[in-house]
């Protein structure tokens, strides 16, 4: 079991990529055997490491977060040293930062805005994403002003033109709001209902 801890240890200190991490985790059986024991740390995880794991996209920044969390208090769950890495949260916490309060982008999302960012890093990448958000989320007015959490319209993983919101609050019981969004390629109009 000691190779198998070492390829979790490497992985979880980045000192793995994800790709080989991910070849590991389908091919080592010690590996296997050892993440399917019941864990014996509360988990958020289930009863097995292992599927959990396989179910996630690890090319997804947020999907990574969560599997590198499972594994880290595994590790700490078997009094496993290891050197914390928070480069993968440091990355996400510029990414959320970059956004307006307005949008709260999906994975594949975040994942596409950093495939197109490149190599950027710190203050370009935030640069970079800032300027991104706003030319991909467009607004023919003004942005929404969503009474509960931002619910932006995607059709093929792209955002649709934000056209405006009615307050409909007369005809529902709450204060409520219609926000419409054009998907500019069919001509159709799409619609988020939201009350509070």
């Amino acid at each position: 079991m000691a190779v198998a801890l070492d390829i979790i240890v490497r992985f979880v200190e980045r000192k793995m990529s994800t790709e080989e991490f991910l070849k590991n985790l389908y091919e080592n059986q010690q590996l296997e055997e050892l993440l399917s024991e019941k864990p014996t740390f509360e988990s958020y995880v289930g009863d097995n490491l292992y599927l959990y794991l396989i179910e996630k996209n690890m090319h997804n920044l947020e999907d990574l977060i969560d599997s590198l969390g499972g594994l880290k208090r595994f590790l700490k769950s078997k009094q496993v040293d290891f050197e914390e890495n928070d480069e993968d949260l440091k990355l996400h916490s510029l990414v959320l930062s970059s956004q307006p309060n307005w949008v709260d982008l999906p994975s594949f999302y975040i994942q596409k805005l950093l495939e197109v960012a490149g190599a950027k890093k710190g203050v370009e990448l935030k640069t970079f994403l800032k300027e991104e958000i706003k030319k991909r989320f467009r607004c023919m007015k003004g942005a929404p002003r969503w009474l509960q959490g931002a619910s932006w319209v995607f059709i093929d993983e792209e955002p649709l033109l934000f056209i405006g919101q009615l307050d409909i609050t007369e005809m529902r019981h709450d204060t409520s709001r219609l926000y419409v969004f054009l998907d500019e390629k069919t001509g159709a109009y799409h619609t988020v209902e939201q009350s509070m």
